[in-house]
C-alpha cells in the first residue's frame, strides 16, 4: 500500500475539522492573522526586492504552458514547482523591511 502524501494528509485533516467546535476568540484571531498575511503579501508584491527573486525562478521547469502556473498579482506564469517560493517572496520582503526599520 502506498503511503499518503503530506498534502493528502493535511487536506484530510482540514476536512475533518468541526468548524463549530473552534472557540470564537480563536476563530477571530485566525481571521485577523489571515487578513494581515494577505495585506503583507499585497504590500510586498511591489517591493523592489521581489524582482531578483522572480528572475531566479522565472525559467524553472521549462516553458510549456501546461507546466506553468500564474503568479498572484501578476500576469506572469512560472513553473508549478516555483509557485510557493515566488508567492511567499512578497511576504518575506515586507517582513524583512519591517524588521530592519525597527
Amino acid at each position: 500500500m502506498q503511503q499518503k502524501s503530506l498534502t493528502t494528509t493535511i487536506t484530510e485533516c482540514m476536512f475533518d475539522i468541526d468548524v463549530d467546535a473552534i472557540p470564537a476568540d480563536l476563530s477571530e484571531q485566525a481571521k485577523r492573522l489571515l487578513i494581515d498575511l494577505l495585506g503583507v503579501g499585497i504590500a510586498g508584491s511591489v517591493q523592489e526586492e521581489v524582482a531578483p527573486i522572480f528572475q531566479t525562478f522565472k525559467n524553472w521547469g521549462g516553458n510549456q504552458p501546461s507546466s506553468r502556473s500564474p503568479i498572484k498579482n501578476s500576469s506572469n506564469t512560472i513553473a508549478a514547482s516555483a509557485v510557493a517560493p515566488i508567492n511567499s517572496a512578497p511576504i518575506a520582503a515586507t517582513l524583512i523591511k519591517v524588521s530592519i526599520a525597527k
